[in-house]
């Protein structure tokens, strides 16, 4: 989320806010766990967690040194049945 101006920390309150809880935050990391008790629902949670972030700060995409160009491209192969 560093390219749309977002740190470990607002990420982790905007996951918050949307019923997710990290198991770490530190600088620019997010760290989320997973375990054998998670189903496919909760991993579509977090995905669309994350889209939903992404795309209300779109509008803030920054430059990243390492990066020469920022696009959104939609990935059909990770939409659910729902769309």
């Amino acid at each position: 989320m560093s390219a749309y101006g977002i740190d470990g920390n607002r990420l982790e309150q905007l996951l918050n806010e949307k019923g997710i809880f990290p198991e770490l935050v530190t600088g620019n990391i997010v760290m989320c766990m997973t375990g054998i008790g998670n189903t496919r629902k909760d991993y579509k949670m977090l995905y669309k967690a994350l889209a939903e972030i992404a795309y209300t700060h779109r509008g803030h995409l920054v430059k990243l040194a390492h990066d020469d160009r920022l696009e959104y491209k939609k990935r059909p192969e990770l939409a659910g049945p729902e769309g």
